[in-house]
């Protein structure tokens, strides 16, 4: 690894806004519990206070602003969809406002499952909330938080991995899996010990659910 590749690495790990670092420390159930009443709110809000709740939302991920590319570029990944859906509302002649209010909810529905998805991890989930991993339910929680963590990453390996026969191919791709799942499971036996809940990082997300229930109340 040369000097420039490790000096971005302190940088990184330094700096918690280019990271997750301050979305990560959330309290899980309080997180989800968020995210559930900005998802109704984007649902059954009036066009004008969706507006207001899209503003804070850009405001509130401002602390990580690498989220916003996250979110543009699974969203542009969909451009043809997005297209079709357009066109669909020409042919059957459905009003332009009503397109672009759904169009603006789906828009925004993306933001916020980027958001969750990238910043919880399955240690928070298992370590954090108390999971009895010796029950059935336990053990069934945990196989599909570690199914849905090994299928990208496998992916991924796999296709990076060229050049090799079907069987090598597979072979180098589960070694890489394994390292990649080991190192992973170190770094979170060494974060391990969660933030107090009344910590910056919950006292941010705890402003964002007062404003979404303000907005739900006007």
């Amino acid at each position: 690894m040369n000097r420039k590749s490790k000096r971005k690495q302190i940088i990184l790990r330094r700096n918690p806004i280019m990271t997750y670092e301050i979305f990560e420390s959330q309290h899980f159930s309080l997180k989800s519990f968020t995210v559930l009443t900005a998802i109704i709110a984007i649902l059954f809000l009036p066009y004008q206070n969706l507006v207001y709740l899209f503003i804070g939302f850009i405001i509130y991920l401002s602390l990580t602003p690498k989220i916003y590319l996250k979110w543009m570029t699974t969203f542009l990944k969909m451009a043809y969809y997005w297209i079709s859906f357009f066109v669909l509302g020409m042919i059957f002649k459905i009003p332009f406002q009503s397109q672009f209010s759904t169009f603006f909810r789906i828009f925004i529905l993306f933001g916020i499952s980027i958001y969750y998805v990238s910043t919880v991890h399955i240690n928070q989930v298992l370590g954090r909330n108390n999971i009895q991993t010796n029950s059935l339910s336990g053990n069934f929680f945990y196989y599909v938080f570690l199914t849905f963590e090994f299928i990208p990453m496998f992916i991924k390996q796999y296709k990076k991995t060229s050049g090799k026969s079907p069987y090598e191919k597979l072979e180098i791709v589960f070694r890489k899996c394994y390292k990649i799942g080991l190192n992973k499971s170190l770094k979170n036996v060494s974060n391990s010990n969660p933030l107090s809940f009344f910590s910056f990082p919950n006292f941010y997300l705890l402003l964002f659910l007062l404003f979404i229930t303000i907005i739900l109340a006007v």
